[in-house]
């Protein structure tokens, strides 16, 4: 795989982020990348890994200080972690880094371990490891995290490059995962490689039961489904994976707290493809007061009123034994109680299934690939009226901003062809006043008030309605499928491990780099027109006073939307007009959309051709001031023209003369 370097830059405030829809390993992971500084003894701290989190456990942060040395704390107002004695100084150099962080260890020094370059870290001014406990703390929950800026309050940006950054949900690692010593120097590893030692390390689990047989040939929580409820309505299940760790303290959920009197709680969870054949006993894990069955035979009950324990249900299974394709776990108390389904151990055969190692429900790897196709979620959005915030709010993986309608009592609309063969589970995060439908079938709410999910499950889909209660506008914060949050991702935020945990990049100049889009400008003033093409809206070309600017598309590029970010002004008649070709002239102040304060806007030209000869910008001012034509950018199918020199990502080697592994280049 060619490797492709990321540039990050404070002075644009560019970063990625993404929030899981569930919790991973919160005890157990790896960050990995090659990284190449481009700005040394800053004046703020530059950060390169983060997690949002404002409680003891929930933040956490990797960074450089304004002395070059590399730091990195688990915790909030008390952190604890390391801080290395050397400091990083060589602008323009490539090195490797590995932060493996594990909680569960008890020699403070396997707790966090930090290598550069395949060798590890010992000489640090802070060393605080002792003090992190055995807990879950903030990485891997379900909040957001960051690449590139600090998290909680997103300043103190990095600058430089990344390149190959991979995230391992449930393993600490050492370099030999990604790396190799290549004649003296340390090199990376072809991508299919590392994900190759990543998917075969020997899996780490706790053996709650020392005399038993385990069943490790696949990611058990990744390939099968859950499914939760309470008195047969929907409810989001929680940490699938603890029921394949081999622990019986820890419990995949039917869903949160609910203190609701004598509810059935309810857990399935369905094996992947055709389910595991020729299985002829079963026994689960469970709490007291439980009941299991598989396939939906007959339901057993647990021995249990009081204490966890078994559940055998191998009296359930027909003589000559089954295909077992699902394992469901009911609980109902006639008192008031949180009380949910869990499921703790699953055994077949007399073997415990447990989970192969994997990149974890939350892995990723990112190649920052020019040539990865993202996808624009937030293009199939729509309301009448427009939106008083922009639609991208609602793919930013940020479950905290709102796409809201400009006008009260107008819903709002998603389309999609992405989804047609399921089944699937749809949350759509919205207001709860508002009602919402999945293609015209109405979804079930989770309880509360403000933003909750309204949850849904279905074979296929293609356009979800968001109605709003009168005298209201329609928001919409998210939507998940699958336990996956869809989010708008440009090329260089697409997951290449296969579980599509995309990040979704923000104010990186990345686009179609084919031409010099700039040269093709007409009537900009003091050489402003590559502004346009530099891949940020927040600088602009623009022209004379009261005159036209054009675009002249020379070199014939096609599609079927076109949209431009121009000057809106402040009324019909103190604004920028948008033409291409001979067709409709579009006011700027009554025509834009993903506005949310200032005086530009996205314009759609709703009837331009496929391939249009020019589009031209007009300034109109009907007062006696002057008002010229601005241009900040150009959007062909959801994808910006950006000049070659101003992207973002570039092909660069991170070690000079060493051989690849196995297959691929790398640079």
């Amino acid at each position: 795989a060619t490797m492709h370097g990321l540039r990050f830059d404070s002075a644009r405030q560019t970063y990625l982020n993404r929030t899981p829809s569930v919790e991973g390993n919160r005890k157990t992971w790896t960050w990995a990348g090659w990284v190449k500084r481009s700005a040394i003894a800053f004046s703020a701290d530059q950060h390169i890994w983060g997690v949002a989190g404002v409680t003891e456990p929930t933040y956490g942060e990797m960074f450089f200080k304004t002395d070059d040395t590399l730091s990195f704390s688990v915790g909030y107002s008390t952190s604890y972690g390391i801080t290395t004695n050397r400091a990083f100084r060589d602008p323009g150099v490539w090195f490797h880094l590995v932060l493996a962080f594990d909680a569960t260890q008890g020699t403070a020094a396997n707790k966090v371990k930090l290598y550069i370059n395949g060798v590890e870290e010992t000489a640090f001014s802070r060393d605080t490891r002792s003090s992190i406990a055995d807990q879950d703390w903030g990485f891997n929950n379900n909040v957001a995290h960051y690449i590139g800026i600090q998290s909680n309050v997103k300043l103190r940006e990095f600058n430089g490059y990344l390149s190959d950054v991979y995230f391992v949900d449930g393993q600490a690692l050492d370099p030999t995962a990604f790396g190799a010593d290549f004649g003296g120097t340390f090199g990376p590893l072809d991508s299919s490689v590392v994900k190759s030692n990543i998917e075969t390390k020997s899996p780490k689990f706790i053996a709650a039961f020392p005399d038993a047989q385990y069943d490790t040939s696949q990611v058990w929580s990744e390939k099968g489904v859950i499914t939760g409820s309470t008195d047969g309505q929907p409810t989001a299940p929680l940490n699938l994976q603890d029921a394949f760790n081999g622990d019986d303290n820890n419990y995949a959920l039917s869903g949160p707290a609910v203190t609701t009197t004598n509810a059935l709680r309810t857990l399935t969870y369905t094996f992947a493809g055709s389910g595991i054949p020729n299985v002829n006993s079963v026994r689960v894990w469970v709490f007291n007061n439980s009941q299991a069955k598989v396939n939906n035979l007959s339901l057993f009950p647990s021995s249990k009123t009081a204490g966890n324990g078994w559940i055998d249900l191998t009296s359930t299974i027909p003589s000559g034994g089954i295909t077992l394709t699902s394992i469901t776990i009911e609980r109902q108390f006639n008192k008031t109680g949180i009380y949910p389904a869990g499921l703790a151990v699953v055994e077949v055969n007399g073997k415990i299934l447990v989970d192969a190692p994997s990149f974890g429900a939350n892995g990723f790897y990112l190649p920052f690939d020019p040539a990865a196709t993202g996808v624009n979620w937030s293009n199939g959005l729509s309301c009448p009226g427009g939106f008083t915030t922009s639609s991208t709010k609602a793919f930013n993986g940020d479950l905290t901003t709102s796409a809201v309608a400009n006008n009260i009592n107008n819903p709002i609309t998603f389309t999609t062809s992405d989804f047609s063969s399921g089944p699937y589970t749809v949350a759509v995060y919205a207001d709860a006043k508002h009602v919402v439908t999945v293609d015209g079938a109405a979804t079930v709410k989770d309880s509360g008030t403000g933003t909750i999910a309204h949850r849904i499950t279905v074979n296929t889909f293609s356009s979800i309605v968001i109605t709003p209660a009168g005298g209201i506008r329609s928001d919409i914060s998210s939507i998940e499928v699958n336990g996956t949050i869809l989010v708008d991702h440009n090329n260089i935020g697409v997951d290449d491990s296969g579980n599509d945990n995309h990040f979704r990049d923000q104010n990186f100049a990345v686009g179609n780099a084919s031409q010099v889009w700039s040269k093709d400008i007409i009537g900009s003033a003091n050489s402003t027109e590559k502004l346009a093409f530099d891949g940020s809206i927040a600088t602009k070309a623009y022209g004379n006073d009261r005159a036209t600017m054009t675009w002249n598309n020379t070199h014939g590029i096609s599609g079927s939307t076109w949209r431009v970010y121009v000057y809106i002004g402040i009324s019909t008649t103190k604004t920028n007009t948008v033409q291409a070709d001979s067709g409709n002239v579009y006011n700027g102040w009554t025509e834009k959309e993903d506005w949310v304060s200032g005086l530009y806007a996205w314009v759609t030209i709703a009837d331009a051709p496929s391939s249009p000869t020019s589009i031209k910008i007009t300034a109109i001012d009907s007062g006696s001031s002057n008002q010229e034509p601005y241009l900040g950018a150009v959007e062909v199918d959801g994808v910006l023209l950006v000049n070659p020199n101003s992207v973002d990502t570039v092909t660069d080697t991170p070690v000079k003369n060493y051989a690849v592994l196995n297959s691929g280049t790398n640079g």
